[in-house]
């Protein structure tokens, strides 16, 4: 931090210390205080962000339209809450209350973002994503195997598991590649890519290939579309070989055997989707409902209770697209669609100059595009949370996606200091 300004070291720490409690401290309080899920270890570190954020004048860059929408939204969502606890008994609906805890700090964190420093946002990122890459080296030498952790099937602490630590690296790393310069993002992709293959680590392996093929895109982004089909081969064959030759990718990846769980949950999840929202007339089971007594099970369901002996990821869905289209119906259905209509977008982006060149990534003329680009790095590279591999709603990058979504749409976000 040698080379940056006083302010620049400030916003590199805090951006360092918001990561470091969005991440770590939901994992830490689950493995400690043995909760059933990360959503009160989320609560609490949205409550200190909100502390370390809050500013009067962000409130004042509140879009009115937007804030209304939030506001509809945020009724609506606490309404049917209380109804289902009322009628089902069940506290789980109740967690709208944290969600919507989570979208205001998410905001707030993003209108500090917004005026803060871009160099010093970069660099708290990048030393967040190292610090993260060290915790994984050391969980591989077996150097996380103490206390609670020990009791774990590979944990890389703090994390509870490794999926679950794939799914913090993989996605940073993902949206810093967007927007990196040449060298560092080359470092993390190495160290990513050895840990994928000798942990082994599907989930790391897909966040692999996304990377990769943004780090194409920045190579030469004018013909991006046109070249992607030799980029896609490559890829491939060389994925390919990688899979055949390794058992455990090998295991994940065939779909032919019905006694595999990781392809068993995932076919799971679209199938709870689907027989729920057409169960529920397009209504949805109700937020957080999934996996309750109401819930239509799947014939994979039952394959996994009789291979694992108890049913596996009926609450969370396996990833976030089976969870909220079983929840929420047609609601959940258009989010999905909205989702891939992005998806596309960013594939168009991806396909123009707008993205800095690798080799020259020296913008100081564009520091607002950016920060803009590293938000919808975000929410591309959740892609994989949202469509293979994901834990629910109350996930640390679902709160990155939802900070990001703010700073695209700020109104105000164009007076950020520079």
């Amino acid at each position: 931090m040698l080379h940056l300004s006083k302010a620049e070291n400030h916003d590199c720490l805090l951006t360092f210390l918001i990561l470091t409690l969005i991440y770590y401290l939901p994992s830490l309080l689950f493995i400690q205080l043995q909760t059933s899920s990360l959503a009160p270890g989320l609560f609490l570190a949205s409550l200190v962000v909100i502390a370390l954020t809050f500013k009067v004048r962000y409130l004042k860059r509140i879009n009115k339209k937007s804030f209304v929408y939030f506001c509809i939204l945020s009724i609506l969502l606490i309404s049917t809450s209380i109804f289902l606890f009322y009628f089902t008994s069940s506290k789980k609906p109740l967690a709208a209350f944290v969600l919507i805890t989570l979208a205001v700090s998410a905001f707030l964190f993003s209108q500090r973002i917004a005026e803060g420093s871009t160099a010093g946002i970069l660099k708290g990122i990048y030393y967040f994503i190292v610090f993260t890459l060290v915790l994984g080296w050391l969980s591989y030498f077996n150097l996380s195997d103490f206390g609670s952790y020990a009791t774990r099937y590979k944990p890389v602490a703090p994390f509870s598991e490794e999926s679950h630590y794939a799914l913090c690296i993989g996605f940073l790393a993902g949206a810093y590649s967007v927007v990196a310069n040449f060298r560092k993002i080359v470092f993390i992709t190495f160290n990513i890519i050895a840990q994928a293959i000798l942990f082994p680590n599907l989930t790391l392996l897909v966040f692999v290939t996304l990377i990769i093929v943004i780090l194409f895109a920045r190579l030469n982004p004018k013909y991006f579309i046109a070249t992607s089909t030799i980029i896609i081969l490559a890829l491939s064959n060389l994925l390919s070989f990688v899979i055949t030759n390794n058992e455990y990718f090998a295991s994940r990846l065939n779909f032919d055997e019905s006694d595999n769980l990781t392809t068993l949950v995932w076919l799971q999840g679209w199938d709870l989707a689907k027989i729920n929202f057409i169960n529920t007339n397009g209504l949805g089971l109700g937020f957080q409902m999934l996996g309750s007594e109401n819930t239509s099970l799947s014939t994979y369901s039952y394959l996994t209770e009789k291979i694992a002996g108890q049913y596996k990821n009926l609450e969370d869905g396996g990833f976030l697209a089976a969870k909220i289209i079983a929840e929420l119906g047609i609601a959940g259905l258009l989010i999905v669609g909205f989702y891939i209509i992005y998806l596309i977008g960013f594939i168009r982006t991806l396909n123009n100059n707008k993205l800095p060149k690798l080799f020259n990534p020296a913008l100081k003329n564009e520091i607002h595009n950016l920060k803009k680009l590293l938000c919808q790095g975000l929410l591309f590279f959740f892609v994989v949370e949202f469509f293979l591999r994901g834990y629910g709603y109350f996930s640390p990058s679902l709160y990155m996606v939802l900070t990001g979504i703010f700073l695209l749409t700020s109104t105000k976000s164009k007076h950020e200091a520079h």
